[in-house]
C-alpha cells in the first residue's frame, strides 16, 4: 500500500463546506487520513469527498473509493504475477533435473537455491536445448534478421505441435515386451510436428529393426532429410514388421528449419510408431542402473545421499634405508582421496569415479567403506595425460551390498583446483618499490621420510621464475634480474614450496627495477612459473601450468 492515505482537494458549495470540514476532522481524530505537505500532495493514494442527499433532504459526505479499490486490483495483480513465475520456474527446475539426470558431472542444487533468473541462466548455459549441429544443418538459435523479418505466421517452423520427452523413440531403445507399453501413433492427429528429445530430431534412414523406438514396428525414412532452406518435401516413411523391412509406405512432409526438422505425419496402424533421435535413452528420474541408461533401470536402489570431496593428503609409503635416521619412518607421497560420509553402516558397497578435467581417469566398483581408502587417485593413474595446474572430482553412487544390485545416481563433487595458484594474474609495482605475489599451492609436496625436522629442513619443491620472452631457453632468470625490468628478492629465482607446511601460502616478492632514466610509458613484462626437477616423491609437480603473470 502507498505510504499514506488523503483526500484530494474537493470543490463543494459554500452551505455545505461545514459538513465536510466536519468529516475531515473526524477522519483526522480517528487517524484515517493525515493532512501532507503541499509538496507531497502528489504521492501516495488519493480520493474524493463528496455529498448525497439523505431521505430527510439532508446532505453527507461520502468518500469515492474506486481508486483504493484499482491500487488494490493492482497489488493482487503483481501478486498473481508472482505466483506465475514461481511455477514457471517449479518447471523450469523440475526440466532441468530431467535433463541432466544420470550426468556424473553436474551438481544439481535444491530448489530453494534457484529463482526464475538463475534457471534461465542455467539452461542456456547449459544449452541442452539448443539444436544440435549435423551435417547441412546451422547449429544455433533462430535464423538471421532478413529470414526472421520475411517469416510467415503460419509457417510451419513456428506453428506446429511438439512431441516432447519421448526419448524412447529412439533407435537406441529397444521395447522391453514384458515391462513397456508399446508407443503407437494409431491415434496421432494428422499436423506438423517439432520433436523435443535428447536424443535428438534427425528421422533415421536405415531401418532401426523389430521392437526399436520403444515401439513393436518402427517407422523409418526412406530417402534423406532435406537440406537446409528445403520446404514441405514429400518424403516416404516406412513400416518395418517382421516380413519387410518396408512393409507398408506412408506419405509425410518435412521443412528443414535451419535449427531443426518439423515433420507433418499421418496416423499409423496399431503398435507402429515414428522413429527419431538415436543412442541410447537415459533412465528416467528416481530410476537408474549400470550406465544410467536403458535397459535395467529400476528404482530398487538405495535412497541415501553422500555428498564427495576431493582432498588432497600426504599417505605413508616405503621406508627407505638411505637416511640415516633413528627411529627410520615411512616416505610420504601426495595423492587425492575422495572424502564423504558412511551410510547405513556397512550395509552398502559404494562406486569411485575420478575425473580431470572433465575426462575420465578410473573408477572402483562395489568398494566397501572400509576399503574407500584403497580408491584415492595417484600420479601413476594420470601420468603422461594431464599436469598441474588441473581441475579434479570424483563421483560417488551407492549399490545394496548384494549381487548384481543397482546402483544408485551419481552423486558428485565439486571441481577441485589442483595446482599453484597466484592471487591474481596482473599486477602494477613501481620502479624502485616492490609488490608480494601470494602463491597458493593446493597439492602436497612429499618426503622421502615422514620425521618432522628432516621434512622442515630437506624436503620442498622448487618453483623457479622466468621471462618466457626473454629465458625461454633457460627456464629461469639470471641472478634474479632480467632485461631490467624486475628483481626478485630471494635465494634462488623463485620460491620454496615445503612438505611440513605446503598449505601456508608462499610469497614472492617482486622489485621494479629503476634504471635511473625517466620512462614516459609503462614498461610491461611477463613471468611464468616452471618445475625443471623433482624427487621421486613429487612427480605430479612436473611440467607445472599456469598462465603467465603479468
Amino acid at each position: 500500500m502507498p505510504f499514506w492515505t488523503g483526500i484530494r482537494k474537493t470543490s463543494v458549495s459554500l452551505k455545505d463546506s461545514d459538513i465536510l470540514i466536519q468529516e475531515i476532522n473526524t477522519l483526522i481524530e480517528k487517524d484515517a487520513i493525515e493532512p501532507v505537505r503541499q509538496q507531497d500532495a502528489a504521492t501516495g493514494f488519493q480520493s474524493t469527498l463528496f455529498l448525497v442527499p439523505n431521505k430527510n433532504s439532508t446532505m453527507r459526505p461520502v468518500i469515492n473509493l474506486r481508486p483504493l479499490n484499482r491500487v488494490e486490483e493492482e497489488m493482487n495483480m503483481t501478486k498473481l504475477g508472482k505466483v506465475a513465475l514461481d511455477i514457471l520456474a517449479d518447471v523450469l527446475y523440475d526440466l532441468l533435473r530431467l535433463d541432466t539426470y544420470g550426468d556424473p558431472y553436474y551438481q544439481m542444487y535444491p530448489r530453494r537455491d534457484w529463482d526464475i533468473t538463475s534457471l534461465y541462466n542455467e539452461h542456456r548455459n547449459f544449452n541442452l536445448h539448443t539444436p544440435r549441429q549435423s551435417y547441412g544443418r546451422r547449429g544455433y538459435w533462430g535464423g538471421e534478421w532478413s529470414e526472421i523479418c520475411s517469416t510467415d505466421i503460419d509457417n510451419e517452423c513456428i506453428k506446429h505441435k511438439v512431441i516432447r520427452h519421448e526419448e524412447k523413440r529412439s533407435t537406441g531403445y529397444k521395447t522391453d515386451v514384458l515391462l513397456d507399453i508399446p508407443i503407437t501413433d494409431e491415434g496421432l492427429e494428422n499436423a506438423w510436428y517439432r520433436i523435443e528429445s535428447i536424443n535428438g530430431d534427425d528421422m533415421p534412414t536405415v531401418a532401426p529393426g523389430i521392437f526399436h523406438c520403444g515401439t513393436y514396428n518402427p517407422i523409418w525414412l526412406n530417402g534423406l532429410l532435406p537440406g537446409y532452406g528445403d520446404k514441405n518435401v514429400t518424403a516416404e516413411a516406412c513400416i518395418q514388421t517382421v516380413n519387410r523391412i518396408c512393409e507398408k509406405s506412408i506419405n509425410i512432409t518435412i521443412t528443414n528449419c535451419g535449427s531443426f526438422y518439423v515433420y507433418y505425419l499421418q496416423n499409423t496402424t496399431k503398435n507402429a510408431a515414428y522413429c527419431f533421435g538415436s543412442g541410447p535413452v537415459v533412465c528416467p528420474p528416481s530410476f537408474s542402473s549400470e550406465n544410467g541408461y536403458y535397459p535395467g533401470c529400476s528404482s530398487s536402489f538405495p535412497n541415501e545421499t553422500v555428498l564427495p570431496m576431493v582432498e588432497p593428503i600426504l599417505i605413508e609409503g616405503e621406508i627407505y634405508d638411505a637416511i640415516p635416521l633413528n627411529p627410520k619412518t615411512p616416505s610420504l607421497l601426495p595423492i587425492f582421496r575422495c572424502k564423504f560420509d558412511e551410510v547405513s553402516e556397512g550395509s552398502y558397497v559404494y562406486d569411485i569415479y575420478w575425473y580431470i578435467n572433465g575426462n575420465f581417469i578410473k573408477k572402483m566398483i562395489n568398494i566397501s567403506y572400509t576399503q574407500v581408502n584403497t580408491t584415492d587417485m595417484t600420479y601413476a593413474d594420470w601420468r603422461n595425460t594431464h599436469q598441474l595446474n588441473m581441475k579434479v572430482s570424483c563421483s560417488v553412487r551407492i549399490r545394496y551390498n548384494l549381487t548384481n544390485a543397482i546402483p544408485s545416481p551419481f552423486y558428485r563433487s565439486t571441481d577441485f583446483n589442483a595446482g599453484l595458484f597466484p592471487e591474481h594474474y596482473e599486477y602494477t609495482v613501481v620502479e624502485g618499490e616492490s609488490v608480494n605475489i601470494i602463491l597458493t599451492s593446493t597439492v602436497p609436496v612429499g618426503c622421502i621420510v615422514s620425521h618432522p625436522d628432516f621434512r622442515k629442513s630437506q624436503c620442498h619443491q622448487n618453483i623457479y621464475v622466468f621471462q618466457p620472452d626473454i629465458d625461454e631457453n633457460t627456464k629461469q632468470c639470471a641472478n634474479g634480474l632480467a632485461k631490467r625490468d624486475i628483481l626478485f628478492k630471494s635465494q634462488f629465482c623463485g620460491v620454496k614450496i615445503r612438505s611440513s607446511d605446503w598449505q601456508n601460502n608462499t610469497f614472492l616478492q617482486v622489485y621494479g627495477f629503476s634504471d635511473g632514466l625517466y620512462n614516459y610509458q609503462a614498461r610491461t613484462t611477463y613471468i611464468r612459473l616452471s618445475v625443471t626437477s623433482v624427487s621421486m616423491f613429487n612427480d605430479m609437480w612436473m611440467n607445472l601450468q599456469l598462465p603467465d603473470i603479468k
